[in-house]
């Protein structure tokens, strides 16, 4: 076997995947126990997709549309499976079958072992890649909050650009087969911000490489293989076209999009005219100074958690140095360790001291014009992940194509992440290879490059003043205001208690810098030994140390934000798998609705039992008790058969949790319809708040018409105490309704201002342009019509209304308007439709009774699955293709 050709070119493989298989396992290896992460998004995220989740397991087809958050919205970016999609299949098999972040984990292990090999790194400078990479924090805090797509992106990024990179150096074929078949993998985990800095990435190294190509006068190499790599990404796309088109026509009606209202609520807002405002864009990016925590993870504290927490060490060091800090001991513990200027920090985002060490050597020891590129993209990189709205960030936001559609925009630092590693090992293998050989002027400046790095932390340590203040911005607003009125006595105190404050926090970073320093003094010795011992053997046991190195560094700072901690017994950072399966139970307000409302619903413990065979059978509650599956599948039937809202008081609009079981006003969602955020900033949060108040004031019979926006959403119910019975709402105006004055309006502008002033259960606004389709009639409405909610699902709603007059009536439906799909019908006839209310739609109905049909029907999904069935197909044939031309070429 030993001899056996496939065996010796792949058993170092073997071993390396292996290897990588097993780190990540024992990283998350609770989740080998019958355990799963804690992670708050996943929460949310199933608060957000239960409805359509039971819809596709009672139907097995997909839920288009859910009123379950924001009063309704498509489900393209909550919970919507494109099969069409056929590289599915491949991302699970990618996955070994390895369980839910362990599978994550060394999906990115693997693609970094992947770019490592289109570098022709090797089998074991690619295994150190893929660690460096692997634990780098952002993946580790990312998994930890529940952002698995995020990760999985990133993941991806690596061998896409090892493809790219592998055509331009000779291997064209092999190189876009790799290049398009990652890049369709990283667009199908949709998060399509990793996807556009990827681009940004791919477009420096694409000019970069076309530059090198032309200079050494291989023009039609470098036009053609331009073209190839342009038509790679063109297929890479096309299985994705069922979610990019869809998002794409979603995308210009939601907060990402523009919008023609130009007057402002009086409580402010985060959306722009176009895009998202820079504030909130910029709202989780660096203080300045920040940038050090790729190198030094406490640069600026790591995460938002009380000093005595964590670093109680701290304390009685700084306590050595200043004696103010033992007398406001106590107050210091619970103060925040983070004191730079993000909204919030789960951790830093750390790289590793050894892996950006080697990075900082490659740029003066690699001999190859790749690093332009590369440090183009990473001084980019740290000039955008800063808060200032000025310089890069300002012209980005304003300028470049689509930049203003992300926030959290410092995200842009995992093309560094993506980088480092690769391009440090690049460094790494030519030191082992070729370090003894380099000419004496080269092994001076690699030298001369390891003592500045040295010196820069030995700077810190001895200065930790340079990485910038030890305050937040807002701690700085604080003090101020505290110093204002204070007397000379005040001040002192003021002065001494911001000095240990300081002292406390340098402490902190320095402790940190010690430890970076100690990891990249090693490393450097290490490097400057390779560079004068003859013996390549010697050189070559390098190799493991720096992967022992690197495993450690990256590694223990990443359980600083996930470990296996216990308190009590149980885990701080998981939770066993049925909680997992059941994040949400259902408390005494949920049960009050549920015994009040299914009585509601023609045959609900059939349609319960058959929603429960469902589930059962789509193997998503193997974990959950039998009652608790009992009461999933009961509110479940309520969910998917009535058309009622409910509003959870206190932070609505920033919790999915209500979604679970019922349709709710509120919700957690990036990317919800604009208009209806628009009427959340200018009165449904107004009037959710003024709702609280009453509440605890012991009566809300006075609001009445004062709840327009929430009466006009069937907003039924109002959980307050959730220990409760919840509330009923006297004053809702129902599912639909007739009304009897429409005020017709010429803009956006006005239309808003009107809402406030309605009573809408009687009436309503539109704009000049809808008014042939809703429009006040010349005849009273007779007090007997009605209209009556007939059947509910997701992607279809049908009343029975009875007009009772002579002559058409304006019916308003409680249905939040979108106008990219949805087809109503009068009597199996087609009518138009308008926006009214701003947020609602609304039809003419005819005289006598009538059935009216919603139905939510987008042309964009059936072409998108039609395009990403053909484009899987041509990909997959592509991909064998290349495959066996390889094969012919193998002795080559």
């Amino acid at each position: 076997m030993l001899k056996n050709p496939f065996f010796k070119l792949a058993w170092p493989h073997v071993v390396a995947i292996g290897v990588l298989v097993i780190l990540a396992s024992v990283y998350f290896s609770p989740l080998l126990q019958g355990y799963d992460l804690n992670q708050s998004d996943i929460v949310n995220w199933r608060g957000m997709s239960q409805e359509s989740a039971n819809y596709r397991a009672l139907h097995n087809e997909e839920a288009l549309w859910s009123d379950s958050m924001f009063g309704g919205m498509p489900t393209y970016q909550t919970s919507l499976t494109h099969h069409a999609n056929l590289l599915r299949p491949i991302l699970l098999t990618l996955r070994l079958g390895l369980p839910g972040a362990i599978g994550t984990l060394f999906l990115c292990f693997l693609g970094y072992y992947i770019l490592g090999l289109s570098l022709r790194l090797g089998p074991w400078y690619s295994l150190i890649g893929a660690v460096a990479f692997g634990f780098a924090t952002i993946n580790i805090l990312y998994l930890g909050a529940g952002h698995t797509g995020k990760v999985t992106s990133i993941a991806f990024l690596a061998p896409a650009l090892g493809g790219f990179i592998m055509a331009y150096r000779g291997k064209l074929i092999r190189g876009a087969a790799v290049f398009m078949l990652f890049l369709g993998l990283n667009i199908a985990a949709n998060h399509l911000q990793m996807t556009y800095y990827l681009a940004i990435l791919l477009g420096a190294v694409a000019v970069g490489e076309f530059i090198r190509l032309v200079v050494s006068k291989e023009i039609k190499k470098a036009i053609v293989t331009s073209v190839v790599l342009v038509a790679a990404a063109v297929i890479a796309v096309l299985p994705n076209a069922s979610n990019l088109m869809t998002t794409f026509e979603y995308s210009k009606l939601t907060t990402r999009g523009s919008s023609d209202l130009t007057i402002k609520p009086a409580s402010g807002s985060n959306m722009e005219k176009e895009g998202l405002s820079e504030s909130y864009i910029l709202d989780y990016n660096f203080a300045s100074g920040e940038q050090w925590s790729i190198l030094i993870p406490n640069a600026k504290g790591g995460a938002v958690e009380a000093i005595g927490k964590e670093h109680k060490d701290a304390i009685v060091k700084a306590a050595a140095e200043n004696k103010n800090v033992n007398k406001f001991k106590d107050d210091l513990k619970g103060q925040s360790a983070y004191w730079g200027d993000q909204h919030y920090s789960g951790g830093a985002f750390y790289f590793g001291a050894i892996a950006v060490f080697l990075f900082f050597l490659a740029f003066v020891g690699v001999k190859d014009s790749l690093k332009w590129p590369f440090l183009v993209i990473s001084l980019l990189a740290l000039a955008l992940c800063l808060k200032e709205y000025a310089g890069f960030n300002k012209l980005f936001i304003e300028q470049v194509p689509m930049y203003n559609k992300f926030r959290d925009s410092k995200m842009i630092l995992v093309l560094i992440q993506l980088i480092a590693g690769a391009w440090g090992m690049v460094f790494l293998k030519q030191v082992v290879e070729e370090g003894f050989s380099w000419a004496k002027r080269k092994k001076t400046i690699v030298a001369a490059a390891v003592g500045v790095a040295v010196v820069a932390l030995v700077l810190v340590v001895s200065s930790p003043g340079i990485t910038g203040d030890f305050q937040s911005a807002e701690e700085e607003k604080q003090f101020a205001e505290l110093r204002k009125n204070a007397g000379d006595e005040q001040q002192d105190m003021i002065d001494n208690y911001e000095g240990a404050l300081t002292s406390v926090r340098q402490e902190i970073l320095v402790d940190d810098a010690k430890r970076s320093l100690m990891l990249v003094f090693l490393a450097g010795g290490v490097v400057v030994a390779m560079l004068y011992v003859s013996n390549k053997t010697i050189r070559q046991a390098a190799i493991p140390v720096f992967g022992l190195l690197i495993l450690f560094d990256g590694m223990s700072v990443s359980k600083r934000y996930l470990n296996l901690e216990k308190e009590k017994g149980a885990y701080k950072k998981f939770v066993a798998i049925s909680e997992k399966e059941l994040p949400i139970l259902p408390n005494t307000a949920d049960a009050s609705i549920l015994d009040r409302e299914k009585v509601n619903v023609d045959d609900f413990d059939g349609k319960t039992q058959a929603l429960k065979q469902a589930l059962v059978a789509s193997n998503d509650y193997t974990h959950t008790k039998a009652s608790d599956l009992d009461s999933v599948a009961m509110f479940g039937a309520l969910q998917l058969n009535t058309d009622f809202r409910v509003v959870r008081l206190g932070n609505p609009f920033n919790d999915a949790s209500t979604s679970f079981y019922h349709k709710s006003i509120g919700g957690y969602h990036g990317a919800k319809l604009k208009a209806y955020q628009e009427v959340i900033d200018f009165y449904l949060a107004e009037q959710v708040d003024s709702l609280l108040a009453y509440l605890r004031a012991g009566t809300y019979d006075s609001l009445g018409s004062s709840l327009g926006v929430v009466n006009m959403l069937n907003t039924k119910y109002i959980i307050g105490n959730p220990n409760a019975p919840a509330l009923s709402n006297p004053f809702t105006n129902g599912p639909a309704w007739f009304v009897t004055n429409v005020k017709v309006v010429e803009n956006s502008d006005a239309e808003m201002t009107e809402l406030g002033k309605l009573n809408t259960r009687t009436e309503a606004v539109v704009q000049s342009k809808f008014a042939n389709e809703f429009h006040a009639s010349s005849v009273a409405v007779d007090s007997t019509a009605n209209v009556t909610l007939k059947t509910y699902e997701t992607n279809q709603v049908s009343y029975t209304v009875n007009n009772t007059s002579s002559a058409d009536q304006p019916v308003v439906f409680s249905e939040i308007y979108y106008p990219k799909g949805w087809v109503c019908k009068v009597d199996g006839n087609p009518v138009n439709y308008a926006k009214v209310n701003y947020i609602l739609r609304g039809i003419m109905v005819p005289a006598g009774s009538h059935e009216v049909v919603w139905s939510f029907e987008p042309t964009v999904w059936k072409t998108g699955n039609s395009v990403s069935y053909a484009g899987s197909i041509l990909l997959i044939i592509l991909l064998f293709g290349a495959g066996f031309y390889e094969f012919k070429n193998r002795k080559a």
